[in-house]
């Protein structure tokens, strides 16, 4: 657990498990609350892009996505997890068209 200092708190804690963050800012006597941690990336460490989708076959993702994932704000990197549900559930129901 790393602590600091931070503007209107007594202490901020910062932990990590594997690639998330967690950050507490404690107050006073307070108890502490988690602050929303950084979105975690999508890679599973299958990057191949398949040129009929033109998506990585790990993580869904297109190329533009890849290449601007570490410069995306929170609000993108949720945008694109969204997309990434919506590519998952669409390869489901093509490959449960393919077995009928």
């Amino acid at each position: 657990m790393h602590h600091a200092r931070f503007a209107g708190a007594d202490a901020v804690a910062a932990s990590r498990a594997g690639s998330r963050w967690t950050i507490k800012v404690i107050r006073g006597e307070d108890e502490p609350y988690a602050m929303p941690a950084p979105v975690a990336s999508p890679c599973v460490n299958v990057c191949h892009i398949e040129p009929g989708t033109g998506c990585c076959e790990g993580c869904l993702r297109t190329l533009d996505e890849i290449a601007g994932w570490i410069s995306y704000s929170d609000e993108m990197k949720r945008a694109v997890w969204r997309r990434i549900a919506v590519r998952r559930d669409a390869a489901a129901e093509r490959a449960a068209e393919r077995e009928r």
